[in-house]
């Protein structure tokens, strides 16, 4: 459950206890008083504009609701005007019973949905490229499709791992694609300065080169390796600059998802998976 339905969940419950606590200590035969029958206007308006929505959300089936239905509309009638006392006590507690069906409903359902896949939609390209990557590399297919659900789901509080789990992707592809003795026998190859083995751009070039690719379509998908090698080195530099134990070393959500766009040119080229955009279910 997200902060924001937790909190509709306490705010209704939360004045619905104070509304029940208030008329039962009230000596009056009927409740008159105008701030009690707004409060129980906003224990109605808690309910039906808020947590019945965050049930239905959960899996929560709305012919379920017809009983606490009812007893909202109850109380919102008895607020409307000047009744007695009893009426609000019966349907308090008819409400304090709704209240003990539907916690432990909904402790059932939050338990059900806590471990149940997270349902995203890929666009097409993301399709493919997970299409193509769970038959060539089934373990980087994996890591394609957590990045996804890493930034769809939003919930993240570091995404070091998310930036780690897409650079690792590109890695695979051209490790598979472009094995390190393939890429140094070729004529005229040279390490560059400080390397002992190929650049993820040299393989990148190497594989795009052998399929015949031009040198003017080869410079997306090169530049888009190049960034993405870059861009997760940044983020590891910056954490040990930052300090490796503070929070604030982990890229943000931003960075990651413009991580995610290199990633994906690149992957696309790479694995020749291009295609605009359709709905598929995670």
């Amino acid at each position: 459950m997200t902060p924001h339905q937790q909190d509709a969940w306490d705010e209704l419950w939360s004045e619905f206890d104070q509304l029940r606590s208030a008329v039962q200590r009230s000596e009056a035969v009927n409740v008159n008083a105008a701030p009690l029958r707004a409060q129980a206007r906003r224990v109605v308006e808690a309910y039906f504009r808020g947590v019945r929505g965050v049930l239905l959300q959960l899996g929560v089936d709305e012919s379920g609701l017809g009983d606490v239905d009812q007893h909202m509309q109850s109380l919102l009638i008895l607020s409307n005007g000047r009744n007695a006392k009893t009426s609000y006590v019966s349907i308090f507690r008819d409400i304090a019973k709704d209240r003990a069906a539907l916690m432990g409903l909904r402790e059932r359902l939050l338990g059900e949905n806590a471990v149940r896949p997270l349902q995203i939609a890929f666009d097409r390209s993301e399709a493919q490229i997970l299409d193509t990557l769970r038959e060539m590399l089934p373990n980087a297919a994996l890591s394609y499709e957590q990045g996804i659900r890493d930034l769809r789901g939003g919930e993240r509080i570091s995404w070091r791992g998310t930036a780690a789990e897409l650079r690792e992707v590109v890695r695979e592809v051209l490790d598979h694609l472009a094995p390190d003795d393939q890429v140094t026998e070729q004529s005229g190859f040279k390490l560059e300065k400080g390397q002992t083995g190929p650049t993820m751009k040299q393989k990148a070039t190497f594989v795009l080169r052998s399929r015949g690719v031009s040198a003017t379509a080869r410079k997306a998908p090169q530049e888009a390796v190049s960034i993405v090698d870059e861009l997760t080195a940044s983020f590891v530099r910056s954490t040990y600059q930052r300090g490796s134990v503070s929070a604030h070393g982990s890229p943000t959500v931003e960075e990651v998802e413009r991580l995610k766009r290199f990633v994906d040119v690149a992957l696309a080229d790479l694995l020749e998976a291009r295609g605009g955009r359709t709905e598929q279910p995670g």
